[in-house]
């Protein structure tokens, strides 16, 4: 995520179909639409004059396909979002459903579920392994791709030691010449009274001069996440990224901002005992500790003012 770059893409909010399921009128046909058919035919008429074939009308590529071409005019994409949690609206969201060498859990969508508009990530015993993980968690990808602005959840944990539980935003995974941009908080079992934050930007593994492209920064909370909801915000700006907690700052970081549209992700996942850091990390984990969650009442996503940092 490239320094000085604003970031405007943000999380579509429901999509009301029904304006596309009317049906059709063909016997009337109004002044606007009769001035359409008109200049459209004269359109035809002046192609095939010059090249001697009608000219096709060329197809839009809708905003949610494009990574990371908005511009400092580009303000088409810049509506607010606000999920409850209700549902689980198929056009904002998507599941996750794979595993990867850190984690020693699988992610199947069977782990995220909604009830009286609490969203509920799940991780729990595996009836049988899954990629030889024995434990199933959970993911919840937003399909639009966000720029700058203010990202914030209600959040409380269930966490045990070796649990990681997740908000954050990174760049679409690829498998090959991988641009991983990252911006996390996570509560790590070990201790749910601290969370950490972080900053990712490298590519291929490869990792940046600073801090090998992750600039992590453990934060004491002060209380017990797993106790109540409290709030967690990332303020993505054009100098800067700030971390907040019930509103207050905790963290501000000015390194390795990305410059890329980056997802939303809500998760959690066990954290790779035997690769030599996650126990000491996530803490030492236990199979029966289970089961354990993270708990997500709303999730917000706020625009930058007027392309402008000063509402935060």
């Amino acid at each position: 995520m490239k320094a000085g770059t604003p970031c405007l893409k943000e999380a579509s909010g429901r999509h009301d179909m029904g304006r596309f399921s009317k049906p059709l009128k063909v016997r009337t046909m109004n002044l606007k639409n009769r001035i359409s058919l008109i200049a459209w035919l004269f359109l035809i008429t002046s192609s095939s004059h010059t090249s001697g074939v009608a000219p096709l009308p060329t197809a839009s590529v809708p905003m949610a396909a494009i990574n990371d071409t908005s511009t400092e005019n580009d303000r088409s994409d810049q509506q607010p979002f606000f999920d409850d949690f209700n549902s689980i609206d198929p056009l904002v969201w998507t599941f996750g459903d794979y595993t990867w060498p850190d984690a020693a859990s699988y992610q199947k969508p069977s782990q995220v579920t909604v009830k009286h508009s609490i969203l509920t990530i799940l991780a729990s015993c595996a009836p049988e392994p899954v990629q030889e993980r024995k434990v199933l968690t959970g993911a919840l990808i937003s399909k639009r791709l966000f720029r700058c602005g203010r990202f914030s959840a209600k959040i409380k944990n269930q966490l045990v030691p070796g649990l990681d539980n997740c908000f954050f935003l990174m760049s679409p995974w690829q498998a090959k010449e991988w641009h991983h941009q990252e911006v996390d908080i996570e509560f790590l079992g070990k201790n749910p009274s601290q969370v950490q934050v972080n900053v990712h930007k490298y590519m291929d593994g490869e990792g940046t001069p600073q801090n090998g492209g992750m600039l992590p920064k453990l934060i004491d909370l002060g209380f017990n996440s797993n106790l109540n909801f409290h709030v967690y915000a990332i303020e993505w700006l054009r100098d800067r990224i700030n971390f907040r907690v019930d509103d207050k700052l905790v963290w501000t970081e000015t390194r390795n901002r990305p410059d890329l549209g980056l997802n939303l992700y809500l998760s959690n996942f066990i954290v790779n005992q035997d690769n030599g850091w996650g126990p000491g990390w996530a803490g030492k984990f236990d199979p029966r500790s289970l089961p354990a969650s993270i708990q997500i009442d709303w999730v917000k996503y706020e625009p930058l003012v007027n392309g402008s940092a000063a509402k935060y």
